[in-house]
């Protein structure tokens, strides 16, 4: 889980970059869930996996409501949708 002022960060990131920077960032945090959740498969998650999945989720949620021009609720939903696809059993 991440604190409020690392969430508070990412949107800052997201808010300054560019329609193709954010496509990069999402691009880069699908691959490291998809890399996680393979590893997921063989062994329990470390403090510093677990982390880079919290923010790779974050960073994918915040850019997807960013976008659609949605709020907390719709960020709270899909950080758990996330989390169910990508580490889910």
């Amino acid at each position: 889980m991440l604190s409020h002022s690392e969430q508070d960060a990412i949107q800052a990131q997201i808010d300054a970059a560019s329609a193709d920077e954010r496509r990069a960032m999402c691009t880069d945090a699908m691959a490291t869930l998809s890399a996680i959740n393979t590893k997921m498969g063989r062994k329990v998650l470390g403090r510093q996996e677990s982390k880079f999945a919290s923010t790779s989720i974050e960073i994918l949620t915040r850019t997807e409501a960013t976008e659609k021009k949605k709020g907390w609720w719709f960020r709270a939903k899909r950080r758990m949708q996330l989390t169910q696809m990508y580490l889910g059993s």
